[in-house]
């Protein structure tokens, strides 16, 4: 392992709803199937007590990589919106500032639609530089204000920090993929064993040449309501064996999947 590397907060999502919307809005919110990295600086963020106006610039330059241990199953919410107040609803229409317009319908209530995670548990692994990671990790520990797996209802469970074998709540010396190999995968009820484990990381993170590259708009300009908006980062889809699968789940996956035989993935 290389001691170039700067220290690593390892987090663990798990909690029945996770939703992980990242262009959605109004009436349809849809989740996407692992964190967004808007949606992880964000518990940051609310774990150190920022207001939405404040600067995110320092946690835009963290690096970020997930891990997914157990993907879950989404579900879509029947969910009503109203005014307590009996006024018009909120309507898609914007006015020349961007914000959104009252109807003139004498519709009180509004039916949406909202998609979740459920039973999903992700491995997230955080690296910036040594000052800003012990601030995170203190803050992550002793929040200022709740934290959510993507959106307010949704509660983790759980301890979210991570430590590793020695007790220690930053993990040194290593990649963000080092991090993801070494953190335990455990076991959950009804879950079928894997025998490696998906992960998604940020591409200036390791110096790796496996796994194929993509893009996605998750990056967010700002989390002012007047200023919002993403920009687009490039990934790296690999996969990692950690410890806690057991060489028969590789076993039984070659006997019941022929195609694997080839050489498959």
């Amino acid at each position: 392992m290389s001691q170039q590397h700067n220290p690593i907060l390892v987090l663990r999502l798990r909690g029945p709803l996770q939703s992980w919307g990242i262009s959605s809005q109004f009436n349809r919110r849809t989740t996407e199937n692992v964190p967004s990295k808007s949606g992880i600086i964000g518990l940051l963020a609310a774990a150190e007590g920022r207001q939405r106006t404040a600067s995110i610039d320092d946690l835009l330059e963290l690096k970020i990589g997930v891990r997914i241990d157990a993907p879950g199953t989404q579900l879509r919410d029947y969910h009503t919106v109203a005014n307590f107040d009996g006024s018009n609803l909120l309507i898609s229409d914007v006015n020349a500032q961007g914000h959104q317009k009252r109807g003139d319908s004498k519709k009180q209530t509004l039916v949406t639609k909202r998609y979740y995670l459920q039973d999903a548990e992700f491995i997230v692994a955080i690296q910036g530089n040594e000052q800003l990671m012990e601030k995170l990790a203190y803050a992550v520990e002793h929040p200022r204000f709740p934290l959510a797996l993507g959106r307010r209802s949704c509660i983790p469970t759980g301890r979210l920090l991570e430590c590793n074998e020695n007790g220690q709540k930053l993990w040194r010396g290593m990649s963000l993929r080092e991090a993801l190999s070494a953190v335990n995968w455990r076991k959950k009820p009804g879950v079928s064993e894997p025998y490696r484990l998906p992960v998604i990381l940020d591409e200036s993170s390791d110096s790796i040449k496996d796994g194929m590259l993509d893009s996605i708009t998750d990056v967010p300009v700002s989390f002012d309501p007047h200023k919002r908006g993403f920009t687009s980062r490039t990934v790296r889809h690999i996969w990692v064996t950690p410890p806690g699968l057991s060489p028969e789940a590789e076993k039984n996956r070659m006997m019941s999947d022929p195609f694997s035989l080839l050489g498959a993935e």
